[in-house]
């Protein structure tokens, strides 16, 4: 049965009806599995700043091994996120819309989990260490429709100097060169202009 939480912590808020979360421990369809050799566990010592080459990191698909680098050729939006996060899960319908109407331009969006905590941190306050049956519950819950990458530890976060602020945010260019970053809010129109400029550079 489902478990019943709450979205964020604001008075009212909706509830949200959280798909099973299971032990998984291997790559499933939609969700892969960072691999050891990606990043580390101590936060790099500045933030990779805009005209600089994004870090590469790699995962472990259902269909083999992927990595940043090979989406070169398309422009890149990283979403590092938190399952447990609300305005995580309140961007996840508009990731969505941007990714169908740039996607046919060449826009890929890669989320990539940067929490040491599961699904219930917030609502239930629970410190219980993130699972890939978490970012299965997130996808299915939010109906994510791009590509997941569990990273276990926040290395790859932590690689990109962010740390802790959910959500995060940088855009790559077809070439794999930071073109924008940010750890403070942003609006889909920000997001909006700002990959529809690296499409057409």
């Amino acid at each position: 049965v489902p478990t019943t939480a709450t979205a964020g912590t604001a008075s009212g808020a909706p509830t949200i009806a959280f798909a099973p979360v299971t032990n998984v421990n291997h790559p499933v369809a939609g969700v892969g599995i960072l691999t050891p050799t990606s990043g580390s566990a101590k936060t790099a010592p500045s933030t990779p700043q805009v005209g600089q080459p994004a870090p590469n990191f790699s995962w472990q698909t259902t269909k083999g091994p992927a990595d940043l680098k090979g989406l070169r050729g398309h422009v890149v939006l990283l979403d590092f996120f938190a399952p447990w996060c609300d305005a995580c899960q309140g961007e996840e319908t508009w990731l969505t819309a941007l990714l169908q109407a740039y996607g046919p331009s060449g826009l890929d969006i890669v989320g990539v989990s940067s929490s040491p905590y599961g699904i219930h941190y917030e609502t239930q306050g629970s410190e219980a260490p993130i699972t890939m049956g978490d970012l299965i519950s997130y996808r299915t819950t939010f109906h994510v429709t791009y590509p997941l990458v569990f990273d276990r530890g926040s290395r790859v976060f932590n690689l990109y100097g962010r740390g802790s602020s959910y959500p995060s945010y940088y855009l790559i260019d077809a070439k794999g060169i930071v073109r924008f970053g940010t750890t403070s809010a942003v609006t889909e129109t920000t997001l909006s202009q700002q990959i529809q400029a690296a499409i057409s550079e």
